[in-house]
């Protein structure tokens, strides 16, 4: 009876393994290495209690003992290779982002020739809740300087940068209330602004001002900067129209933006450091 209750714990032992080693494989083709740690955590941690139980109940056989050394081992091992596994799916995935920003960019370039960039990565954002501020790791040493427009790889406008020391910078997003820029609704002849608003920072949109009241600017227009004012080039998109409402007081129109940049998700951002001003 011992020898056969021990061969059925070994069998049992096994295929907590294969099932673990499964999951590895599976996980590792649908490229979700948060799931595949959770799965195995999760798997590992029966299998494991098991181990301790099964070898509380095999006394002293040397060879089994031996052999649930070994799958312990294998288990361990196992281990190590998924966490190197799931570091190179970061750094394979960071990779084709990084790609797809540059391949984008260089799209975005193409057609607009008259544009100089600097790329920059976010250091840091502000946590404050009343305003919307990057640090960026370029600065005058960079040819990065105030005043500059900032923006994605795509050419949706991110902001401007406000203050600047010799390796770093501070952006000053679209969503913070002080930072105004000058805009226009595609294909129609409104002339507005845009410009961060305390109530809507924490949704992640801004408002489009000074629109008449006989404006025929409706939810879904795409909203661009019109380049007045020498900051920002003409034709960057800001976002598009969600809803349009009557101001508190009365007199015009004014209405909510969802940016085309989602600043809270931005790891990189591409200075321009140079164009050709055209009013």
């Amino acid at each position: 009876m011992r020898k056969s209750g021990t061969g059925g714990t070994i069998v049992i032992l096994i295929a907590a393994l294969v099932i673990t080693v499964i999951m590895a494989v599976v996980t590792g083709v649908t490229g979700q290495p948060g799931l595949l740690r959770r799965g195995i955590s999760a798997a590992l941690s029966p299998v494991q209690t098991l181990f301790s139980s099964a070898a509380d109940r095999l006394g002293t056989d040397p060879a089994t003992r031996e052999e649930v050394s070994r799958l312990r081992g294998e288990i361990e091992k196992l281990q190590l290779e998924l966490a190197q596994s799931e570091s190179d799916v970061r750094a394979a995935r960071y990779a084709l982002e990084e790609n797809q920003r540059l391949r984008s960019l260089l799209d975005f370039a193409e057609e607009n020739s008259e544009f100089d960039y600097v790329d920059a990565k976010i250091i840091s954002a502000s946590p404050a809740a009343w305003e919307s501020r990057l640090t960026i790791d370029a600065g005058t040493a960079d040819g990065v300087d105030v005043n500059m427009c900032v923006i994605t790889e795509t050419g949706a406008l991110v902001g401007v940068v406000t203050s600047a020391g010799p390796s770093s910078a501070q952006v000053t997003t679209i969503l913070d209330a002080q930072c105004g820029v000058g805009a226009r609704v595609y294909g129609r002849r409104d002339s507005a602004v845009t410009c961060g608003d305390l109530n809507l920072l924490q949704q992640g949109r801004l408002k489009l001002e000074y629109l008449q009241e006989d404006t025929f600017v409706k939810a879904g227009d795409t909203v661009l900067t019109s380049g007045k004012g020498g900051i920002y080039p003409d034709g960057l998109v800001i976002g598009e129209i969600e809803t349009v409402n009557p101001e508190e007081n009365g007199i015009g129109l004014y209405a909510v933006i969802a940016p085309e940049a989602n600043v809270r998700q931005l790891t990189q951002v591409f200075v321009i450091t140079n164009y050709e001003y055209r009013d």
